[in-house]
């Protein structure tokens, strides 16, 4: 369905799908008549309109009136429609009919032009040709008709599109200056001769290409910019998200503002639409007004991620995760509806304002948590590793659970986030002692060369396994409080001599009770920190 300025013209096409041929053949012929002999400088109601198409004038019809010049571009559009939808051939015409081409050799004019000139009443219908493809096409007493009525557009073209040998003379001289001051490609130049010297583009273009015709070689200008590196992409896109509009952006890298478009447009489709996005789904997401609530309820301060200097409260954070998980909705329902390559302005600019509402909630919830992460991360300095390690292993951790947390349960992220970066701690610090072991003690490979010598000492397995559970245990005592940390270690003679609740509750000065409940949620900590496969593991070996 074409695009019509008028709404109820676009409802009026749709009623054409679906009147009978015979009817709709006498309804386009009396819209051959009509539509030309509009003034554009008049008025026209509604139902006038209808009446002189349909011959039927309804009793319901809306009060509206239409402007002249919107109205007849409207019919023009909605007569070459209705003319595909019969697959007339040419012989109907009656009358020599000319190709969009034929009719632009012969006025020295483009297909732009011609547009332009369907719109302000040139008839062109969709026919079949003898070879049997569909095209459009002028009827001769049509194309006569406009040209006698329109005097003064003809006359115009075809002034705007000549130039004669004092013109081009001018126009090669001043390319030449353009080509020396200005690094220009060919259709910023094109473009800025013909606002200059008041001539169509393709009149330019003519110039041109004569030119280097004549002087085959010697291009005044470049014939195509050069492609744009993967950095100049992002980049473009950065200033694109910033506001920059593509006609500035074209001036800034040398290319066309259809460059810039389809630059724009692929670095959209590689990161956000290439994106399997996953969120936690909520019932306010399938409000109509969600995005506007939700999206629209932070000011921009509230996800400058610069602004924030610690944790977040209750209430922010929870607009953060359900903006972040809202984006990532929307996101996952474009990726699935829209087509990369049919993308509008439009949908390419929600996209990207989707992506950045998700990337800016994310980066928001990351630094506010950052406090977390280093101080879990510090409490596993004897593990051997560096801070700067743990630190990032742990932030790895908290993305994760960024993407996995539910608002809606009622718990604060903090709690969970901890618990996951523990989990996570419990983990891979084992593994790394006993890989750590390894590499201290031979390869891998030297290990499985020589195992029957290796099992042939007595006591080697053992050892071996009581050094990565030495430094497993370790690494888990680390996780508890300094109080429950010292119970378990005196309780169960880790390093020393096990002691009785009852020794263990004089030096700490409670009682035997006290002591057996600090060691019973001591062990169940670590119940809950230790994997079963890393278990099973170190069991196996």
């Amino acid at each position: 369905m074409a695009r019509y300025r008028n709404a109820l013209i676009g409802e009026l096409a749709r009623q054409f799908a679906y009147t009978p041929r015979k009817r709709k053949v006498e309804q386009l012929s009396r819209l051959r008549q009509f539509a030309p002999q509009l003034d554009p400088a008049r008025s026209y109601p509604y139902d006038y309109v209808v009446y002189q198409i349909t011959r039927f004038r309804p009793d319901d019809a809306p009060h509206a009136v239409f402007a002249g010049a919107s109205l007849q571009a409207d019919l023009m559009t909605l007569l070459h429609e209705v003319s595909d939808s019969l697959d007339l051939p040419v012989a109907s015409a009656g009358e020599p009919v000319l190709a969009l081409e034929e009719v632009c050799r012969s006025y020295d004019v483009s297909l732009k032009t011609l547009r332009r000139w369907r719109a302000q009443g040139l008839v062109t219908l969709r026919f079949v040709f003898p070879n049997g493809k569909k095209r459009s096409g002028v009827c001769q007493g049509d194309l006569e008709a406009f040209v006698e009525s329109h005097p003064e557009i003809i006359g115009r073209t075809r002034a705007y599109s000549y130039l004669d040998a004092e013109a081009r003379r001018g126009l090669l001289a001043r390319a030449f200056e353009l080509s020396l001051a200005h690094e220009l490609t060919a259709a910023e130049a094109v473009g800025r001769l013909a606002r200059e010297f008041g001539c169509s583009h393709d009149a330019v273009r003519r110039v041109l290409a004569d030119y280097a015709r004549e002087h085959p070689g010697t291009a005044i200008f470049a014939p195509s910019p050069k492609p744009l590196t993967d950095d100049e992409r992002r980049q473009l896109l950065a200033l694109y998200r910033h506001g920059y509009q593509p006609r500035e952006l074209g001036r800034s890298f040398l290319i066309g503002t259809r460059a810039v478009s389809y630059a724009v447009r692929q670095v959209v489709v590689d990161e956000v639409l290439g994106t399997e996005w996953s969120f936690v789904p909520s019932p306010d997401f399938e409000r109509p007004d969600a995005e506007q609530a939700i999206l629209g309820d932070l000011s921009p301060e509230e996800v400058d991620e610069s602004r924030i200097e610690g944790p977040l409260d209750a209430e922010r954070e929870e607009r953060l995760f359900r903006r972040y998980n809202l984006a990532k909705c929307l996101l996952a329902r474009a990726r699935e509806e829209l087509k990369p390559s049919e993308l509008t302005d439009g949908q390419l600019q929600r996209l990207v304002r989707l992506h950045d509402h998700a990337v800016a909630a994310r980066n928001c919830l990351v630094v506010a948590n950052l406090r977390l992460v280093v101080h879990l991360a510090s409490r596993h300095l004897g593990s051997g590793r560096r801070l700067d390690d743990l630190v990032s292993d742990g932030t790895v951790s908290l993305m994760q659970a960024i993407e996995r947390f539910d608002v809606a349960r009622g718990v604060r992220f903090s709690t969970y986030a901890g618990w996951a970066i523990r989990k996570n701690f419990a983990k891979t610090l084992p593994r790394e002692a006993q890989r750590h072991h390894l590499e201290m003690t031979g390869t891998e490979e030297l290990i499985e060369t020589h195992a029957d010598q290796r099992a042939a000492e007595p006591g080697a397995g053992k050892r071996d396994f009581r050094e990565v559970l030495r430094s497993t245990v370790a690494s888990l005592l680390l996780e508890l409080s300094p109080r429950e940390r010292e119970v378990l270690v005196a309780r169960f003679g880790v390093g020393r001599r096990a002691e009785t609740l009852e020794q263990i509750g004089r030096r700490f000065q409670v009682s035997r009770e006290r002591v057996r409940q600090i060691e019973a949620l001591a062990l169940r900590k670590l119940a809950g920190l230790v994997d079963p496969a890393v278990l099973q593991e170190l069991v196996g070996s």
